[in-house]
């Protein structure tokens, strides 16, 4: 159980990480479509 939370506590920032890039790279698409 301990080891799950520390493998949980390690891929929380880096998939947070991706989250914010998905998110950029969508805000970007949408401005290049509406220029």
């Amino acid at each position: 159980m301990h080891l799950l939370d520390l493998i949980i506590a390690a891929s929380v920032p880096t998939f947070n990480l991706l989250i914010l890039k998905g998110v950029r790279r969508m805000a970007l698409g949408e401005l290049d479509k509406m220029h």
